[in-house]
């Protein structure tokens, strides 16, 4: 019988970014996307709060934040969320968790290294997430919010 001595794990390296910001104009943010080339996927996506609400979207949960209701999504490190105003918003999302495996952020000392910057992530990612902070979008980018890194996820 082999027996290992040292660290054993079956958790994976993993990175992601999430990110919720709430439409305020449909036709602009569509017409945003179409310009700036985000293309609508299982990782960025348009969702009604009642979609949110019925759990269809498993990270998701709608919950209360200093005694108002918001929409929290989480990821195995980071959270985001927004405060809910109406029952008909509608949001903008990134909620993309990559599997790298064991050994994908390791420096060249053979160390673990977890920062990572928004290059590590697709061209449609990186357009996506430039829309959190352009007017332009139509999306409210006073309360939208986005976070992203790296780490072991389990």
């Amino acid at each position: 019988m082999k027996i290992r001595n040292g660290f054993v794990s079956n958790s994976s390296s993993s990175s992601f970014i999430i990110s919720i910001g709430k439409i305020v104009d449909d036709n602009k943010f569509e017409k945003y996307c179409k310009n700036n080339d985000i293309k609508l996927d299982d990782d960025i996506f348009k969702v009604k709060l009642n979609d949110i609400k019925e759990d269809v979207h498993g990270h998701w949960n709608v919950s209360y934040n200093d005694k108002k209701e918001c929409v929290k999504v989480s990821s195995f490190q980071s959270e985001v969320s927004l405060y809910i105003s109406d029952d008909n918003d509608e949001y903008f999302v990134i909620d993309h968790r990559g599997c790298e495996g064991d050994n994908s952020f390791e420096d060249k000392y053979g160390g673990t290294d977890y920062d990572i910057t928004m290059k590590h992530f697709s061209k449609n990612i990186n357009n996506a997430k430039r829309a959190f902070k352009d007017v332009d979008s139509g999306i409210d980018v006073n309360t939208s919010e986005c976070s992203f890194g790296a780490g072991r996820d389990g």
